[in-house]
């Protein structure tokens, strides 16, 4: 199983990293995108190990702090799932840190 990983920043400047996973299902052409986050504090310096170690983590944690799933993601005319997971971590990047935040339950 192969994580993927997206690092960016908020408009409010602070840098995060975004780790995804994802389940394909055959049967309806479907993926389920499992992600998992770390925020960067404005006092730490950004290290992308850091933050794929700890965004990776929370992926496989049973905990929900961290976690967010997005099920039956449509594999239309085959987009590539990596495609899929950029696209929607880009959209972190329009984000204020709170947002983000609440959304992942940090």
């Amino acid at each position: 199983m192969n994580t993927l990983f997206f690092h960016g920043k908020t408009v409010d400047d602070y840098r995060f990293t975004i780790a995804g996973l994802y389940n394909t299902d055959p049967n309806n052409d479907t993926i389920d995108l499992h992600l998992g986050s770390a925020i960067c504090s404005k006092k730490d310096p950004f290290v992308k190990a850091t933050g794929r170690k700890k965004a990776e983590g929370r992926i496989l944690s049973r905990n929900h702090r961290g976690k967010y799933i997005i099920p039956d993601v449509m594999l239309e005319d085959e987009p590539k799932p990596i495609k899929l997971f950029i696209d929607y971590a880009k959209e972190f990047t329009t984000f204020s840190s709170n947002r983000l935040k609440e959304t992942f339950a940090l």
